[in-house]
């Protein structure tokens, strides 16, 4: 692929040949425009080619965020992911359903909200465990369901994208 070094060589060669162009007492004017041509449409030719790599690379990326979009949200279980307070920031739609609830009470709410009342000391000491913890941690507990509870197993565990950490928790 082409880079600033190779446009910077480009320019430098054209603006050579200008120079000696200018010096010349007899110019060959097609001996430039030539020149110019062809320089500029092996560019060209360089930059069609690195833009059919870019579409196919962006197409394959559109299709690989299908598929894992496709993994998450069709999972046969609940699934949630929550910044380190515990906001949900997704959620697929068998965690949904499980629930009984809708995307807007859950999107941007607090995982707690989730949780039946006599289960929220068990949650709270549960995602203190897990920041201590390198692998997953299991837990049993009573979601708030209808009007009433019913009970659920998490399985979570930390993500860090580099800038950010992130609470993956499976719920089944």
């Amino acid at each position: 692929m082409e880079t600033k070094s190779d446009f910077k060589n480009l320019k430098r060669q054209i603006e050579e040949l200008l120079n000696n162009y200018a010096k010349e007492k007899e110019p060959d004017q097609n001996k430039l425009i030539d020149f110019i041509i062809d320089q500029f449409s092996t560019y060209h030719r360089e930059l069609e080619f690195q833009n059919e790599e870019l579409r196919r690379i962006q197409n394959q990326l559109e299709k690989n965020e299908r598929y894992f979009f496709s993994i998450f949200d069709d999972s046969p279980v609940g699934y949630a992911i929550c910044n380190k307070d515990g906001q949900i920031l997704k959620a697929n739609k068998t965690l949904i359903a499980m629930l009984n609830v809708d995307f807007t009470d859950v999107i941007r709410h607090s995982f707690t909200e989730l949780i039946a009342a006599h289960s929220q000391d068990d949650f709270y000491l549960y995602l203190r465990k897990l920041q201590t913890v390198s692998s997953q941690v299991r837990i049993s507990l009573d979601f708030n369901y209808q009007n009433s509870s019913r009970e659920f197993t998490l399985v979570s565990s930390l993500y860090n994208d580099g800038t950010e950490e992130f609470i993956r928790i499976a719920v089944v």
